[in-house]
């Protein structure tokens, strides 16, 4: 009898092990999973938490891929790492999360590491609003803190973002505070702050470019006109196409940049410090195409420059905390700049808009 109890006990110590670890283990969360999208854009979905299997992947692996799969493709398809409405109605999207084959960010069908499902309602039309807007520039990091998770009730989002991102370096996350919004279109914001822990910048991610970057009008996009509405110019776009806006009021530049993330095609919107008005003649000059493109590539840690037209004007590098760090003069439309590390930078080239290169 004693020994039948023994063996309950521990079967019992044992269930209850299990069911601890299960509820401790991290689950795969998306940012939503009941969203609308109007017909015809393309769209991706932010995870909030990855699954404990995904954070044991990535410890060993570089990257993740993800696909998309539609219940019905007559209301939404997928091309693969994104859905896009076809025709009003509702179906159910799966998101299925692969390990990355290679550098280029193809699921390693043998891999597989989790998957969610989410509600997707098309419309004709759905409203476009952007997270709050933050241009305090020079406020303190715990001021900014304070006032985004108080004002404005994002999520202090910081850790679990690095956690999730392994491969960001101490001096990456020294430039960052970072917010979760709940909101499907724009779930995260970025607080860039100085060497003085002073604001600087301001992101916020987008799921869908097309919200920010349609063609031939760029003045059409949805978020354009609320930046419009709410002081910024309109004055050119950089050498993607991508536009390009500024507030004199609040020396904020404002510029758009596609980038991978969770094995997705997102894009942020970066609202940075500029006390450079580039609305002056000469600027809408360049912005009009009176001054030729600038080209930019990187080799390694160098940046190569092609700027015909641009003989004699100086070239600027910037790290993320917005300090010079490297100075040299277009030559016979060429210039060549060493960032001696891999780090994100900021390069100028006179009056030209700023780029952000990945070194």
């Amino acid at each position: 009898m004693k020994k039948n109890l023994l063996m309950l006990l521990c079967l019992f110590m044992a269930n209850a092990v299990a069911i601890a670890q299960d509820e401790t283990s991290k689950k795969l969360e998306l940012v939503s999973d009941n969203v609308e999208i109007p017909v015809g854009k393309q769209y991706r979905m932010y995870i909030k938490e990855y699954s404990q299997a995904i954070y044991d992947y990535l410890q060993q692996n570089p990257r993740i891929a993800v696909e998309f799969e539609s219940d019905d493709n007559s209301i939404v398809e997928s091309g693969g790492a994104w859905f896009r409405g076809v025709d009003e109605g509702t179906t159910t999207v799966k998101m299925v999360v692969y390990g990355a084959v290679n550098s280029l960010g193809y699921p390693d069908y043998n891999a597989k590491l989790d998957e969610a499902s989410f509600t997707v309602t098309v419309k004709e039309r759905v409203a476009v609003s952007i997270p709050t807007l933050n241009t305090s520039w020079g406020l303190s990091r715990e001021e900014i803190k304070n006032k985004i998770s108080q004002d404005y009730g994002y999520e202090n989002y910081t850790s679990t973002y690095f956690d999730m991102n392994p491969t960001a370096t101490d001096e990456e996350k020294a430039l960052f505070e970072i917010f979760y919004t709940g909101i499907f279109e724009f779930p995260v914001v970025y607080t860039i702050f100085n060497d003085e822990d002073q604001m600087w910048a301001y992101q916020f991610l987008i799921s869908n470019y097309e919200r920010a970057w349609t063609t031939p009008n760029l003045e059409d996009a949805p978020i354009i006109k609320i930046l419009e509405n709410n002081g910024y110019t309109l004055f050119g776009t950089d050498d993607g196409g991508r536009p390009a806006l500024y507030n004199p009021e609040t020396t904020t530049l404002v510029s758009f940049t596609n980038f991978i993330l969770q094995g997705q095609f997102f894009m942020y919107c970066t609202l940075e410090y500029e006390p450079e008005n580039p609305l002056d003649p000469e600027a809408i000059d360049a912005a009009k195409g009176n001054i030729p493109t600038v080209e930019i590539n990187t080799v390694g840690t160098t940046v190569e420059i092609s700027a015909d037209g641009f003989d004699g004007q100086t070239v600027e590098m910037y790290n993320a905390n917005g300090q010079l760090i490297g100075k040299t003069t277009v030559s016979g439309g060429k210039a060549s700049i060493n960032g001696n590390q891999h780090m994100p930078v900021i390069v100028k080239v006179g009056k030209s808009m700023p780029v952000k290169v990945i070194l």
